[in-house]
């Protein structure tokens, strides 16, 4: 059983979403998820562009390939955020 938290919302179809909408079967531990290139597009709010630009210089989420598809862990992009985040006072 997952254990929903309070930012957790059942949608009709059975799935969980959270706050940032991304949603996920019940069962399936929300860290476990991947997102596709598109996911994180908008998950980040950028153009798909911007995810293939990050891959090309390095500087996107650590990757999985399955075949031919490219997909993200979601911890690992969560990790990559938080890697990301700039103290207020800091410079961009």
């Amino acid at each position: 059983m997952v254990r929903r938290t309070a930012g957790d919302y059942r949608r009709k179809d059975g799935k969980v979403t959270d706050e940032t909408g991304i949603s996920w079967a019940p069962g399936v531990k929300p860290t476990t998820r991947h997102l596709s290139p598109a996911e994180l597009a908008e998950r980040e709010g950028v153009p798909l562009e911007t995810v293939y630009a990050w891959n090309k210089d390095g500087t996107a989420p650590t990757r999985l390939r399955i075949g031919r598809h490219v997909r993200y862990r979601l911890a690992d992009v969560i990790a990559w955020e938080k890697s990301r985040t700039i103290a207020s006072g800091g410079t961009a």
